[in-house]
């Protein structure tokens, strides 16, 4: 199948299979790809955030979660798995003195597979990350 407009071969993006192993491992994740969708959105954030976002997502998937435990448990996750993961693959950059996290420029296959994934994970951004929690 000859490459088009909306699909582009492994060769012009420059992705090896076992970097297309490590991309597909990485967004496999539905915490690291609801990140991404969020700094998409807005491409500097900080972790804090990040916590409040992914604990209000899980509580709209699952209304029995204690919030406030949950988004704990979030930043730590967040901090010593998810965004490591991410910063890995340079993805983000995530500065753990200021707790800033910043979106990097995403390989055309990573822009795709979230482009593809966000309408099938019926992601509604108004609803899943414009929260607040006191």
């Amino acid at each position: 199948m000859a490459p088009t407009d909306r699909t582009l071969d492994a060769e012009s993006q420059n992705v090896t299979s076992t970097s297309l192993d490590e991309i597909f491992g990485t967004l496999a994740n539905e915490k690291r790809r609801f990140t991404l969708y969020y700094l998409r959105e807005r491409p500097t954030t900080t972790v804090d955030e990040l916590a409040d976002v992914l604990a209000t997502k899980a509580l709209v998937d699952t209304p029995t979660l204690s919030l406030s435990g949950y988004r704990d448990e979030m930043l730590i996750r967040l901090d010593h798995v998810h965004l490591q993961k991410l910063e890995a693959m340079s993805l983000v950059t995530y500065d753990r003195e200021t707790g800033r996290v910043t979106l990097a420029a995403l390989p055309p296959v990573v822009e795709s597979v979230l482009d593809h994934a966000m309408p099938m994970e019926r992601v509604d951004l108004a609803d899943a990350f414009d929260v607040e929690i006191g």
